[in-house]
């Protein structure tokens, strides 16, 4: 050991230094310079140590052994000796036996013992010590990076002879933005991969990537080939090199998803790389279950997509289906004859940020298009990031329509429906026909009670198919149509439904764009609120019983306030253009008709404050509105008893202001009161009432 202790100190300081990373520092010529330095102190430390050595002769090691087992009187050499005396003395003899067999006894204790070393005589100093703490702490602070470290304390880097100094070559490839994929790093503390941990594997990337090269130093301008592509760097500050292309593989060659990339300064090769190029599929949807409809009317498609990087949208696709779909053994022929006629999409939930598969169902009410209750092809449709779109199969349906009760809603939604089958020359016919049946339902008044709004109505849908026959135009009679027949069929709460499916579509926005275990949550609630709420236990008979009782009195109220106030108004008015003309005939009224305008009002009070007793019975308690109104009423009938037409018209404004305010407050706390004593699902639905009103 003393012979090794100063080659071991000098392989122990070079360690030192190596895993520092201290020979990085300088050039390539001192580099080699120290590591042959090293090397002759190192060669020379051990010439020096095993050059004194002397080897023990037998006797030497004989007697090594005696005193490392403790012996005395030499047994290992009395074995080995003869008796002085002569051979004839069997006294002697006797005498000689006994000797060894003692001798032979006490060798049974021999020991070998340990090497007797004296490293204080070596190393009087303890550098050893030093020297074991420094070669600890660099282990340390090379971390991973040791293996790298000791590889290039002993590999000089003679391609930076160009620029005289080190080189930091950084290549990495970044993958699309749309992939979220990570930028793959090709070199690692500034040199190549293989020479950190060994030749690679092929490496795969994305197409569209871009592989981005920094260098720094080397002096010479270098240059980056892609196969046999050559690009030149450009300058990127003092003794600095940059360069950033697109990864492409050359299509001609035999094995054309591959790039190997080059980098090259001067003589040397810095690094190289091969990278297989991976192409981006297109997206893979298709349906999971039969299209079906909810309890509610509502299309419901199961579905399931997925791609490589991430679906960007999920779509449905709904053409109009017509016999020229059909082959000539009745099956489907291909969806592209669905792309040539008229198509509407409908957006469907996809896959949240970072996921690549989506499993949903979506809904979506269609009983307000033109094309409910009429059969329809419907594919599935996912585009990528890049724009890449998938297709399924098509799946043949009918629309869920919505039933209506009231007859005269149920006629005009036919020849809505019948608008919507026009093929070739068939559209004028159908056009006319439409047009003369509604003409005939405007003539039945009594069937849809009197309902000027469904009256006019069907007046301007008849008279626009007739006199502006363009089929552009059929979208919006369309639309005038169902409004008319939800105001004679509809409970009051189709449009809050409406809005409530509007909630719903938020929500999967969400999902989409953010917060995205939250917003699936509220979407599985609220769609499984809306599509089980069955009509017999929604809010809406109760609520429509209460509107049925309360609003044809206010409306009454309403209209006869809105009566007297006008009767006011145009009497003011012509008195004050009889004045003008400076005529005094009629300028006032007698005090008959004054009392007489005045009892009407009166008597409209007394209506009203029966009703507020009739109010607070169901609610408990009466809007301050109405109040309100009632002490207008009473001011306006005082001022009309004294023929005071300006204050009484005031008077009445305000009082017909009350009465729209306080209908609203009624049905406001109405609708709060069931909320307060409804479980949670229907909470939500009722919130969704009170702002409408």
């Amino acid at each position: 050991m003393p012979a090794l202790w100063p080659g071991l100190a000098v392989a122990g300081v070079f360690l030192v230094l190596a895993l520092f990373g201290a020979f990085t520092l300088f050039s390539p010529f001192w580099h080699a310079l120290f590591l042959a330095l090293f090397a002759a102190a190192g060669g020379f430390a051990l010439w020096r140590g095993f050059g004194g050595l002397v080897f023990p002769d037998r006797a030497q090691a004989r007697r090594r052994i005696e005193i490392a087992s403790g012996l005395d009187n030499r047994p290992l050499e009395a074995l080995d000796d003869h008796p002085a005396t002569n051979a004839d003395d069997a006294g002697g003899a006797v005498l000689w036996r006994q000797h060894q067999k003692r001798m032979a006894a006490l060798a049974k204790r021999l020991k070998i013992g340990f090497p007797a070393i004296s490293m204080a005589v070596c190393d009087p100093r303890g550098v050893r010590f030093f020297i074991v703490l420094a070669l600890g702490i660099a282990l340390v602070d090379a971390g991973g990076e040791a293996s790298g470290r000791l590889h290039g304390a002993i590999s000089p880097d003679w391609r930076a002879l160009g620029g005289g100094g080190q080189t930091r070559l950084d290549v990495w490839v970044s993958p699309p933005e749309y992939t979220g994929l990570a930028p793959v790093f090709l070199t690692r503390a500034g040199r190549p991969q293989e020479e950190v941990d060994g030749p690679a594997d092929l490496i795969s990337v994305p197409v569209g990537s871009r592989v981005e090269v920094r260098l720094d130093g080397g002096g010479d301008m270098p240059d980056l080939w892609r196969d046999e592509e050559e690009t030149s760097f450009e300058p990127n500050g003092p003794g600095g090199f940059k360069i950033a292309l697109p990864l492409e593989p050359v299509r001609d060659k035999e094995q054309s998803g591959t790039v190997e990339l080059r980098v090259v300064q001067g003589w040397w090769t810095l690094g190289r790389w091969s990278l297989a190029i991976t192409e981006d599929h297109l997206p893979e949807i298709d349906f999971v279950a039969p299209l079906a409809k909810s309890e509610r009317m509502a299309l419901r498609i199961d579905y399931e997509a997925g791609d490589d990087y991430g679906i960007e949208t999920v779509m449905a696709e709904i053409s109009q289906f017509t016999n020229s779909m059909l082959g000539r053994e009745g099956n489907l022929i291909s969806s592209k004859a669905a792309a040539r006629g008229e198509i509407f999409n409908l957006m469907l939930p996809a896959p949240a940020l970072g996921e690549g598969r989506i499993h949903d169902s979506a809904y979506h009410d269609l009983t307000a298009h033109p094309w409910a209750g009429l059969p329809v092809l419907v594919r599935l449709k996912a585009t990528d990031g890049i724009g890449q779109t998938g297709y399924s199969s098509s799946k043949l349906t009918v629309l869920p329509a919505r039933e209506f009760s009231h007859p005269v809603a149920a006629a005009i939604i036919e020849e809505r429906r019948r608008l919507s089958r026009r093929e070739g020359s068939r559209g004028g016919a159908l056009r006319r026909h439409a047009a003369y049946n509604l003409g005939v339902l405007a003539k039945t008044p009594d069937e849809f009670g009197n309902d000027m709004v469904v009256f006019l109505g069907l007046q301007i849908a008849r008279r626009r198919l007739l006199e502006d026959p363009a089929p552009s135009e059929f979208g919006e009679v369309q639309r005038l149509l169902w409004d008319i027949a939800l105001r004679l069929d509809d409970d009051g709460l189709s449009l809050a439904e409406r809005d409530f499916r509007a909630m719903i579509d938020m929500a999967r926005e969400m999902l989409h764009t953010g917060s995205r275990e939250g917003a699936r949550e509220m979407l599985a609630r609220f769609r499984e609120t809306l599509e089980n709420l069955q009509r017999e236990g929604a809010p809406s008979s109760v609520f429509s019983k209460f509107m049925a009782d309360v609003m044809p009195a206010l409306n009454a109220l309403m209209e006869e306030q809105q009566a007297l106030l006008d009767e006011s108004f145009s009497r003011a008015r012509e008195r004050s253009a009889s004045r003008a003309d400076g005529r005094s005939g009629g300028e006032e009224d007698g005090s008959a008709k004054a009392l007489s305008r005045g009892e009407a009002q009166t008597d409209l009070r007394r209506q009203l404050d029966d009703f507020m007793n009739q109010l607070a019975g169901k609610l408990g308690e009466v809007p301050r509105e109405l109040g309100q109104s009632s002490r207008s009423m009473g001011e306006a009938s005082r001022a009309l008893a004294r023929d005071d037409l300006g204050e009484a018209t005031d008077y009445q404004a305000r009082a017909l202001e009350g009465l729209r305010q306080g209908a609203k407050a009624a049905i406001e706390t109405y609708l709060r009161q069931m909320e307060a004593n409804r479980p949670a699902p229907e909470k939500a639905y009722i919130e969704r009432l009170i702002p409408r009103y």
